[in-house]
């Protein structure tokens, strides 16, 4: 991990109609992996969760489910 502490994400909020919403993520998920690499900075990612397919790992009543955000 590069010396990088691991770290996780809340989901302040979600835009109804997006990529994000169709998909299935709601306000309140864990976000833990971005294409299944630990979440280190949000801020590294967020260009690319934006702008590509990505796979997302999240933590929603303590269970770990998986998201493909086309």
């Amino acid at each position: 991990m590069n010396g990088k502490k691991k770290t996780s994400h809340i989901i302040n909020s979600v835009l109804e109609g997006s990529k994000a919403a169709i998909a299935g993520l709601m306000a309140g998920d864990e976000l833990i992996k971005i294409n299944d690499e630990d979440v280190i900075d949000i801020f590294d990612y967020r260009y690319n969760i934006l702008s590509t397919d990505v796979k997302l790992t999240i933590i929603r009543d303590g269970k770990e489910l998986e998201f493909n955000i086309h």
